[in-house]
């Protein structure tokens, strides 16, 4: 994790210092950035359970909903990854373990199958677009932890794509609504399963 942010935050520092006179003509572009190494880090580097943000237990049940178009598929580990709390101090012996025990819940057999049915809207689109990390993970066959993650990834995404053209559109203002974007909490969020950030960003773009 401190080699992943140390990369990032040069990766970041660098862009910056390069690339100011841009930059600042085009302040959607810093937000992009940062918005995807931070919120990047956060999607990937956070365990891969409930009890991060708010509600997100039942933000997953419902992005897993749109990854199946309605034709709900729960693992053991998905209900294991629902009902208990992130694990803390680790060892990296301990992490390996746990890697293996979650990889083997995964695929063990007597998942429960649920027809949970498409709804529309705006929050339920946002939670489609973590469906679709879902989705693209179980398709390249990637591990459980890094399907979870890709599922926040592809949330994320769609903040920081909603959130750039709702910057470009500004003739002014366009550097303190970048600011508002990157508020910490609003990126925790967007790197988790919500549709919270899904409002604030779109709310954002339509006032633009």
């Amino acid at each position: 994790m401190i080699d992943v942010f140390s990369f990032s935050a040069g990766l970041g520092a660098a862009v910056l210092l390069s690339f100011r006179k841009t930059l600042g003509r085009k302040p959607e572009l810093i937000f992009l950035c940062l918005a995807l190494l931070i919120g990047g880090q956060m999607a990937f580097l956070l365990p891969d359970t409930t009890s991060i943000s708010w509600d997100d237990g039942a933000h997953y049940q419902n992005a897993l909903n749109y990854s199946m178009l309605g034709h709900v598929r729960f693992t053991r580990q998905d209900f294991n990854a629902m009902e208990s709390v992130p694990e803390r101090d680790l060892s990296l012996g301990e992490e390996h373990e746990a890697y293996l025990r979650k990889q083997e819940e995964a695929h063990q057999s007597g998942a429960i199958y649920v027809t949970g049915g498409l709804h529309f809207g705006i929050g339920e689109f946002w939670l489609a677009m973590h469906g679709l990390g879902l989705f693209l993970g179980r398709l390249l066959h990637l591990s459980y932890g890094l399907t979870w993650s890709l599922g926040r990834f592809t949330g994320l995404l769609a903040y920081a794509a909603v959130g750039y053209f709702a910057i470009r559109r500004l003739r002014s203002g366009k550097m303190m609504l970048a600011a508002v974007l990157l508020i910490p909490q609003q990126l925790f969020l967007a790197a988790n399963y919500s549709y919270d950030p899904g409002v604030t960003c779109l709310t954002a773009l339509g006032l633009s």
